[in-house]
């Protein structure tokens, strides 16, 4: 007597055996897909709130609060050997480019140069003269209107 043929076993599930077997069990409960539909819907009109924000020049408002808010803070940065005419002179610069910015005289588009001189010059905690001089260049240079 032979032995019958070995049967080979399928590694790989054919299409028609996994459609007409019993359905899996969820993964994740109902309520994550609903709150995942509620989370990209509360982004989008976050963005668009955002965009609508830009299109009507309350963004302006907002920087200059910004800039008001980080140039208090940076008043106690000031190493001793910032001279005081130095430090009125840097604010005095930036108070003429937040009035800039209120009056439309340049589009805040422009600031970028003078955020990041400010990041820089207050990320260690202290505004040195060096600093405060560069500062004071990048607010003179935006805030002068082009002629």
């Amino acid at each position: 007597m032979t032995a019958p043929p070995e049967v080979s076993v399928r590694r790989a599930t054919w299409p028609a055996d996994y459609y007409s077997s019993a359905t899996p069990e969820p993964v994740l409960p109902r309520w994550a897909a609903l709150g995942c539909g509620g989370a990209s819907v509360l982004l989008l009109a976050v963005l668009f709130g955002g965009g609508i924000l830009l299109s009507t020049g309350r963004f302006t408002d907002l920087m200059d609060l910004m800039i008001g808010m980080s140039v208090g803070e940076m008043k106690g940065m000031y190493t001793e050997d910032v001279e005081p005419e130095r430090r009125a002179s840097v604010d005095a610069e930036i108070e003429r480019l937040r009035e800039g910015l209120r009056n439309d005289e340049f589009p805040f588009t422009s600031l970028q140069p003078f955020l990041e001189a400010m990041r820089n010059a207050t990320k260690d905690g202290s505004v040195t003269p060096e600093e405060a001089e560069y500062l004071e260049r990048v607010a003179s240079r935006i805030g002068t209107p082009a002629r």
